[in-house]
C-alpha cells in the first residue's frame, strides 16, 4: 500500500478548496482595482454547503440510529454487549453528525 505524503495531502486539499470556491468568487462583484466591491463571497458558499449538509446529516443520523439499534439487538440476542464498543460507536456517530458543520462554521468565522 502506498503511503500518502502530508505535503501531497495538503496540496490536494488546497486545490480542491480552490476549485470549489472559484465559481462562487466569480459570481461576486469584488470591485475594480480599488477592491471596494462585495467581499462577502463566502456567504454564498456557506449557504450552499448548509443546504446540502442539512439533508446529508439527516440521512446520516437516521442510518447511524438504525445501525446502533441493530447492533444493540444483535448484542442482546448474543449476550455480548461491550460497553467500550458501545461508547466508541456513539462517539463516532456524534462526530459523523457534527463534523459536516465545521466547514461552514469556519467560513462564517473567516467572513466575520
Amino acid at each position: 500500500m502506498k503511503k500518502i505524503d502530508l505535503n501531497t495531502l495538503t496540496l490536494s486539499a488546497f486545490i480542491s478548496m480552490t476549485m470549489i470556491a472559484h465559481p462562487v468568487m466569480a459570481q461576486v462583484d469584488l470591485g475594480d482595482t480599488s477592491g471596494d466591491g462585495d467581499t462577502s463571497w463566502s456567504g454564498y458558499l456557506v449557504d450552499g454547503l448548509t443546504g446540502i449538509l442539512d439533508g446529508l446529516v439527516t440521512i446520516g443520523a437516521v442510518v447511524l440510529g438504525i445501525g446502533l439499534c441493530a447492533w444493540g439487538i444483535v448484542g442482546a440476542i448474543n449476550g455480548k454487549l461491550d460497553p467500550m464498543q458501545a461508547l466508541t460507536r456513539v462517539v463516532g456517530g456524534v462526530v459523523a453528525v457534527a463534523a459536516p458543520f465545521i466547514g461552514p462554521a469556519l467560513l462564517n468565522f473567516i467572513n466575520s
